[in-house]
């Protein structure tokens, strides 16, 4: 019944009649565009919510992305054909995972609408972040988790990815593994790499140093699995090993 309303909240949060009408913010853009990194998950919009990146070509055209008002974990970007006119809606969960109704409009604003929760299986969105809840990385009421300092800059607080060639869902908290254990691991994998040049070894590990913490879900059940399960998977889906396996930490 939670995720039920998990669910049935998140929809209120982002499902919101756009107009057809609606043109790219020039006045925003020229306020903040060569700046826009400087407000990355800082500028707090008329509307609620808070603009992390805005661009605009005379050629290409421009786009906005920004997060929904706070305790959404929800992010929108809206793209923009060079004429300043709206060109797409859509709205992502965990920076990757495209959800909800993905609107798009041609040139003469005629609309198309995509949805995009068809592709899930069992295990939706909301259930993923309830997981996260419970292992105590995010707090849905509050928003806690959705924007996290690391080392002076902002970033988003996790990631999902939705694999559907593996039957699974992918949860990685930015920098969520213990330090002084990620510490560890990457001495023992510099160890690993004593055979190589130590240039050539130090470019290896580095890579993909980082530590932050994976979690895999099965997309059917619900169940948390393993690293050697993620692995067994991989093989399966794609013919060849994860060469980023090693440095996958998971649950100390």
């Amino acid at each position: 019944m939670r995720v039920f309303l998990v669910l049935l909240y998140l929809y209120a949060s982002y499902v919101i009649a756009q107009s057809k009408n609606e043109t790219f913010d020039f006045e925003l853009y020229k306020n903040l565009g060569k700046n826009a990194d400087i407000y990355r998950h800082q500028y707090l919009k008329t509307d609620g919510c808070i603009l992390y990146k805005i661009s605009f070509d005379k050629e290409e055209g421009g786009y906005i992305e920004e997060s929904l008002p706070s305790p959404s974990f929800i992010t929108r970007r809206k793209d923009y054909y060079p004429n300043g006119k709206i060109k797409s809606i859509k709205h992502f969960i965990g920076e990757n995972v495209l959800i909800g109704k993905s609107v798009y409009y041609n040139k003469k604003g005629v609309k198309r609408i995509v949805d995009e929760d068809k592709k899930f299986k069992k295990i939706k969105y909301p259930y993923i972040l309830q997981f996260l809840e419970k292992k105590g990385h995010i707090n849905l009421k509050t928003g806690k988790g959705r924007i996290v300092d690391i080392r002076g800059t902002n970033y988003f607080g996790f990631e999902l990815l939705y694999v559907e060639k593996m039957n699974m869902w992918e949860a990685i908290i930015k920098d969520g593994y213990p330090e002084d254990k990620c510490l560890e691991k990457y001495i023992e994998l510099a160890k690993k790499e004593k055979q190589k040049k130590e240039e050539d070894s130090h470019l290896i590990v580095c890579t993909y140093r980082n530590c932050d913490l994976h979690y895999f879900i099965d997309a059917i059940s619900g169940k948390q699995i393993s690293k050697q399960e993620y692995a067994k998977r991989y093989r399966a889906a794609f013919g060849e090993e994860d060469e980023r396996f090693d440095y996958i930490f998971t649950e100390p």
